[in-house]
């Protein structure tokens, strides 16, 4: 029935490919329990959780994301917010705001200066009276987001494949 479609093993969280940390846990994608504005990747499942199926994606629907490598200019908390900062973000000669998560787990100073993996042609979205322009991907192992990094010498801006 699912032969389709690959399991994998899910080290994702609420952090998965909804990098920010502001979606809501749910296995419902895009369901009317969150007024559908959440078509993400968003899941429950933590590490460890074992083999999960996930809706599949076509090669089209995914080839339409760009990934890109990203710097982090400057980041900073926000006023009132414990789990989200504020950053900006180097993509190739472009700066972008961004909202990133585990502002819980690590202080602004410690994000500047990642090469760090985004969705650079995600729909904006304003998160605590911020702008986010783009979405930075990180592995999530108990609700603590690690950040996709790049090597040093990788120009922000490079696409990922």
């Amino acid at each position: 029935m699912y032969s389709r479609c690959h399991y994998i093993y899910c080290a994702a969280g609420t952090y998965g490919v909804a990098a920010l940390g502001v979606m809501p846990k749910s296995r419902n994608h895009n369901s009317s329990s969150n007024g559908g504005r959440h078509s993400s990747f968003a899941v429950t499942y933590k590490a460890g959780a074992g083999r999960l199926r996930m809706d599949c994606v076509s090669y089209g629907d995914f080839a339409r994301l760009q990934l890109r490598v990203a710097r982090v200019v400057s980041a900073e908390s926000i006023p009132g917010k414990t789990r989200i900062m504020r950053g900006v973000v180097d993509v190739g000669g472009e700066e972008r705001t961004v909202i990133i998560g585990g502002a819980q787990y690590y202080a602004p100073e410690q994000m500047v200066g990642k090469a760090v993996v985004v969705v650079a042609n995600l729909e904006p979205r304003t998160v605590a009276g911020v702008k986010s322009e783009a979405m930075l991907l990180a592995a999530d192992v108990d609700d603590k987001p690690f950040w996709l990094e790049v090597p040093e010498g990788v120009p922000a801006g490079s696409p990922v494949l």
